[in-house]
């Protein structure tokens, strides 16, 4: 989590200096956010609370220095018998560890994920629930009632994070779902003081309190007027306490996108045999009329250019377009003087910018439109230029297997860093 709610005594924006001026307002307050500070520290990576759960409660970094160790001697040796099972065995652990003990239950429950046991309470629960006057209001001798609740969703916060470490079953992002809930309410309650300062949005019995003994409460706030007040508390509210959300926030997103980067790197190693990848480069985008049709093919081996030309007719031929390899028709049959692919069909029709199967097609990265053979009495679209093939074409597809392999280490490294493992492992895997 951040760094700017530390207690540096050199530091303009600690924790104790922030105290200091919601008690210039409110002592109450200024308990609670003593109260907020104190959990967020308990949680804090600074503290490695988070750190040591994954070091030596679920074993994450230690699953990962193994992926990435195997990785690393498969770059080498290209071994693939020796590594690619302990890699695929070990990624499904990484994957099963975020989407079971990072990821909260709520975008668990929003991912439609089913690893792990959830905290139903917490998927169900909403800051907003408690936006109402019967929590926000104070009476004339005590203070909201939700003070109370947030004290409870520290303590929840709190107990769970020590749960992570010892009942295998409970969430961090549960842990930042109570905390930040906690802020949330802190949040409301400010506005709604805002909203008393400034005279807006105030009940019958704030207004009581405005009129009588609120005139000289002004003691109690150190001196300041109601207008200095509200704008007091708007500073605390943008630069004190909003702040402290960011973190957290951040780290629920890391735990999301490291879980789906995490299966993309599964899926696009699984599929690191395959010259066309489901998914990565097999899609052509064809317009006829204003019907557009992304077309998919789907995972293709390949060891010459004719393998293509099946799979794609497959696809295609439903929309009344077809497809050739110019290089294997007879000299009369040629379409034009092109080694390539040959789409044509009896109506006009173009080809979008963004088919991605256009690496092996060789046609353009823009709209291509068809034109008309007065010899085939078609409309077709042809490759810009020769298509690779045989040899060319395999000394390709190696070097793109070879990039695939380089790229998906990348990416789970960029895993790594995002769960907060970069600074011990991924220095030994440059």
């Amino acid at each position: 989590m951040g760094s700017n709610q530390s207690s540096s005594s050199n530091d303009v924006n600690t924790s104790e200096l922030h105290e200091k001026k919601v008690r210039e307002l409110n002592s109450r307050f200024s308990s609670t956010l003593a109260e907020i500070q104190k959990c967020y520290d308990f949680i804090d990576v600074k503290t490695n609370s988070i750190n040591s759960f994954s070091k030596n409660t679920v074993k994450l970094y230690e699953i990962s220095s193994n992926i990435l160790e195997d990785l690393n001697s498969l770059s080498k040796d290209g071994e693939e018998c020796l590594h690619m099972d302990n890699i695929f065995e070990n990624l499904e652990k990484v994957k099963n560890l975020i989407s079971s003990r990072y990821i909260s239950s709520k975008i668990h429950k929003e991912m439609n994920l089913s690893s792990g046991k959830t905290d139903s309470f917490i998927q169900n629960v909403k800051s907003s629930d408690y936006n109402k006057n019967e929590y926000l209001d104070s009476g004339f001798f005590s203070t909201a009632p939700i003070f109370g609740k947030i004290d409870y969703y520290l303590k929840l916060a709190s107990s769970t994070m020590n749960n992570c470490v010892t009942d295998g079953t409970s969430r961090i992002g549960d842990v930042l779902d109570y905390y930040l809930i906690a802020v949330e309410l802190y949040e409301l309650k400010i506005i709604k003081e805002i909203g008393f300062y400034e005279g807006t949005n105030t009940t019958f019995l704030q207004n009581v309190r405005r009129w009588t003994f609120g005139f000289l409460s002004w003691i109690s706030r150190s001196g300041n007027g109601y207008s200095e007040t509200a704008k007091k508390w708007r500073y605390i509210l943008d630069n004190i306490v909003k702040p402290m959300k960011i973190p957290p926030n951040n780290l629920m997103s890391n735990y999301k996108s490291s879980y789906e980067k995490t299966v993309s790197v599964l899926e696009k190693l699984k599929n690191r045999d395959y010259a066309v990848s489901s998914g990565i480069c097999d899609k052509i985008v064809f317009k006829k009329g204003n019907t557009v049709s992304p077309i998919c093919i789907g995972n293709v081996a390949m060891i010459q250019f004719s393998d293509l030309i099946v799979p794609i007719e497959n696809a295609i031929k439903e929309h009344d377009i077809h497809c050739v390899y110019n290089k294997t028709l007879t000299r009369d049959e040629k379409w034009n003087d092109i080694n390539g692919i040959i789409f044509y069909s009896d109506e006009p029709f173009s080809i979008e910018q963004n088919s991605t199967l256009r690496v092996y097609l060789r046609t353009l990265d823009v709209r291509m439109e068809s034109q008309f053979s007065e010899k085939k009495k078609k409309y077709f679209i042809s490759s810009s230029m020769g298509v690779l093939d045989g040899k060319d074409l395999l000394n390709e597809i190696f070097t793109k297997k070879s990039n695939r392999l380089v790229n998906q280490t990348n990416n789970f490294k960029n895993v790594c860093v995002m769960m907060g493992l970069g600074k011990d492992i991924i220095a030994n895997y440059k």
